[in-house]
């Protein structure tokens, strides 16, 4: 686990982006089966609910121990959720952020991938678009713009005029109609 996760970190600092995607599913299916009751005698049971339990734990406490440190050095928490934590802030506060930022990833041994916001469009925990300052973007459930093999595929032209109206100011009308 501890070299798997190694790899995935690295593949993903090193933007090899399809390597961290798939080990980040094996690695994400190693915690899902620590959670599942054993079924079937021919495949490997790793079922551990004690062990499973404590990984959540952890993780919830460690978002808030993260939190609480970046609050104290002045940003302002806008969403949480499983995995990750996004905030604002002001400019001013930047070099106390990242000192509380570097402190805490020593501390714990993790490291955290920092991204800018240049959007942030939030419908709601299933409904979610970032526009980062790079020019890439995530976006997650309704607001998916391609249909993946992890979720149905359906009719994409409204997140894509909601996201166009909300980071290029265009009339939603004309992203519907030139896509006709």
């Amino acid at each position: 686990f501890s070299k798997m996760l190694a790899e995935r970190i690295e593949a993903k600092r090193s933007g090899n982006l399809s390597t961290s995607r798939s080990l980040k599913i094996a690695l994400n299916s190693i915690y899902g089966k620590l959670n599942q009751a054993k079924f079937d005698d021919t495949i490997p049971d790793l079922s551990d609910g004690h062990s499973g339990f404590s990984v959540t734990l952890i993780g919830q406490a460690l978002l808030m121990i993260l939190i609480a440190d970046i609050r104290r050095a002045g940003a302002d928490p806008l969403l949480v959720n499983t995995d990750g934590v996004t905030f604002r802030y002001n400019k001013s506060c930047l070099p106390q952020i990242t000192l509380a930022l570097s402190n805490w990833e020593s501390h714990f041994s993790m490291i955290l991938e920092k991204k800018y916001i240049a959007h942030l469009l939030y419908l709601h925990v299933n409904a979610v678009y970032y526009g980062f300052k790079d020019g890439s973007f995530k976006a997650g459930g309704s607001l998916r713009l391609e249909p993946d093999l992890s979720h149905a595929a359906d009719f994409r032209i409204i997140p894509k005029a909601v996201i166009n109206w909300f980071t290029k100011k265009t009339d939603p009308i004309k992203t519907i109609t030139s896509e006709s």
